[in-house]
């Protein structure tokens, strides 16, 4: 079973997680399913352009929260800026 992947933020080095992640879901361990960021039309477009390569749907939210509560992701790459990581890691703790 594929481990679900989250990547949060979606920023210079959010989207180059994503795009990573995106690349490993067909490697059969992971998949990218769920991108975060507080830009939501961000998020979509980018999701849009990295279904295929990721195997399928990724679901878009706009808040950490928003993502937990959808039990759509195992695992998250968090990618916000630094002064936000505790704020993020404590939440999916």
């Amino acid at each position: 079973m594929d481990i679900r992947l989250a990547v949060i933020g979606l920023g210079l080095i959010g989207a180059m997680h994503a795009r990573n992640a995106a690349r490993l879901s067909g490697a059969g361990q992971c998949r990218l399913t769920a991108l975060v960021d507080i830009d939501v039309e961000r998020a979509q477009g980018l999701a849009k352009a990295l279904e295929q390569e990721a195997g399928g749907p990724i679901a878009v939210f706009g808040s950490v929260e928003e993502l937990i509560d959808a039990g759509a992701a195992e695992a998250s790459f968090i990618a916000t800026p630094t002064g936000a990581h505790h704020r993020h890691a404590s939440l999916l703790i």
